[in-house]
């Protein structure tokens, strides 16, 4: 899945100066970071959350699938 994390400030600075040595993109940087201090969740927990964010949205999400 793709996608494009928002940073600024600080935040972008740094990741920018962390990415650069090593001809990486900042977003790469930061997927390695979150690999890194352990982040993910149960299969089960990613599903409950899918189901939720399904209910919580359905209308939009049919409209989108509509466009």
């Amino acid at each position: 899945m793709a996608f494009a994390a928002r940073r600024s400030g600080e935040l972008g600075s740094r990741c920018d100066e962390a990415a650069r040595p090593e001809n990486r993109s900042e977003d790469a940087i930061v997927v390695a970071a979150l690999e890194k201090s352990g982040f993910h969740r149960p299969p089960m927990q990613v599903l409950d959350l899918a189901r939720e964010t399904v209910g919580n949205h359905r209308g939009l999400l049919d409209r989108l699938r509509e466009a």
